[in-house]
């Protein structure tokens, strides 16, 4: 409640014009003051910070007294040495009840490893986001598990964590971490391959990771043995992973915005192959770009048991691209790997040695409407894979297929009308390794993907 008074409380040296204003909105304009009242309470909803302005046209003498009554919507972090803030922000999680708020006021905060083992919300106030400096130290934040609600952590920038910035280490029913910005570390002599993360998340029920940006480091998301997991919204640039991520059930990564990842992969989702029944793995409308300065080996590895791939952009540039040296690509082995069932639709990828590998007996593969260009390979198929890919277009390649991994088989594959760049169908096929002319036949003769004009029967 915003209280405002005319004056003294006997009358006197009343203000007779004035214009009061609370974040650009008129609460009391010059002809209130003309009336005989002299003192309003005004009921206001106020942001994590608010503008009070107040113009005065009144004899001298003539005054406003005005106060703000009400009770803060978080217990207060800040080093200032404020009697309403709490100086440490250990003690001020402490002393915040289960489901509230710990709001960290503007300014770099040197804070020391901090543990959370409850469900609350810490969050970052100000015009721009407060640092939060753990100086080298392992872990950041770090929540030792939180059952019964949810943690959520928004607004503010992690530096200096010496290992991962925020860990969740302990049993969590649900998490959300979104508006943050995230400096990891790189790699370090002293602790596991991978694990030097922005966030890394263990046991937990429900992640949300969106609208948080990630600058350089070894990983910015790691998740290991969660489930229904989302990461939506954020920008990666220049980790070595943008995403780590294993053991995981209900994965949905979409519209992630991803560049300068290198050397190892863009996305790498490793050792989920037996997920929870049902479970399914999203990737959806994420954009990869990759430069030869900083190559990487594979855009996106997809090692989990079901998949829908749709609507993603991985574009690599520079190298002198020579189809029989991976090394000159700026994608040295594949834009996607694949290792299980997966639905691939309106996918543009460019700039790789492989477009797209499909390993191992696990793989089913189908897809539509995708544009693969300027690779050395379309396809690489290993380990009796099935794949099914009609509608798509190929342009650009030195070779339709490679046929390679351990038992150098291949299971059953139809390319069906498929546009390969040329009305006489596919360029430089080695007819010895198997790659015989139904599997291609009917081809399109003309750029077929997203194309629902152009007619053509597998």
């Amino acid at each position: 409640m915003l209280h405002v008074r005319s004056g003294d409380a006997a009358g006197a040296n009343r203000v007779s014009s004035a214009t009061v204003r609370l974040d650009g909105t008129t609460l009391l304009g010059p002809s209130a003051f003309n009336q005989q009242q002299s003192e309003w309470s005004l009921p206001v909803a106020l942001g994590s910070t608010a503008v009070l302005s107040v113009s005065l046209a009144s004899k001298p003498g003539s005054y406003l007294e005005i106060w703000l009554q009400g009770k803060r919507s978080g217990t207060l972090f800040c080093e200032d040495g404020s009697p309403t803030a709490i100086g440490d922000l250990q003690q001020a999680i402490a002393a915040t009840p289960a489901g509230g708020t710990v709001l960290v006021c503007p300014g770099t905060h040197r804070v020391a490893e901090v543990r959370i083992a409850k469900p609350l919300t810490i969050e970052g106030i100000g015009a721009t986001k407060p640092v939060l400096d753990f100086g080298g130290q392992c872990c950041g934040l770090r929540v030792d598990g939180a059952v019964g609600g949810t943690i959520r952590i928004r607004g503010l920038q992690f530096q200096n964590g010496k290992y991962q910035e925020i860990l969740l280490s302990g049993s969590t029913d649900s998490v959300v971490i979104e508006k943050s910005e995230f400096y990891p570390g790189s790699d370090l002599p002293d602790a596991p391959w991978g694990l030097y993360a922005g966030i890394a998340v263990g046991p937990a029920l429900s992640v949300l990771i969106q609208d948080n940006a990630f600058h350089g480091g070894d990983v910015g998301v790691h998740v290991h043995g969660s489930n229904g997991i989302s990461i939506l919204n954020n920008t990666f640039s220049s980790e070595n992973f943008a995403l780590h991520l294993g053991d995981n059930s209900g994965l949905r990564i979409a519209d992630n915005t991803i560049s300068g990842c290198g050397p190892n992969y863009c996305i790498g989702i490793f050792d989920n192959l037996a997920p929870a029944a049902g479970s399914l793995t999203e990737l959806l409308r994420n954009s990869i770009h990759v430069n030869f300065s900083r190559a990487t080996r594979e855009a996106v590895y997809l090692g989990t048991a079901t998949a829908r791939v749709e609507g993603n952009e991985i574009v690599a540039a520079g190298g002198s691209t020579d189809p029989a040296d991976p090394s000159t690509w700026p994608i040295w082995v594949s834009a996607i790997h694949v290792g299980g069932k997966v639905t691939l639709l309106g996918n543009r990828i460019s700039g790789a040695w492989i477009g797209l590998v499909f390993q191992g007996s696990a793989v089913s593969a189908t897809g539509s409407d995708n544009t693969i260009s300027r690779v050395g390979s379309v396809l690489a198929l290993g380990d009796a894979a099935a794949v099914t890919l009609n509608g798509n277009d190929f342009t650009g390649y030195s070779s339709p297929i490679s046929i390679w991994y351990s038992t150098n088989t291949m299971g059953p594959v139809s390319l069906r009308c498929n546009w390969w760049g040329s009305t006489d169908g596919p360029q430089n096929v080695n007819w010895v390794a198997g790659q015989w002319p139904t599997m291609y036949t009917p081809w399109a003769t003309q750029p077929i993907a997203n194309q629902p004009a152009v007619a053509c029967t597998p």
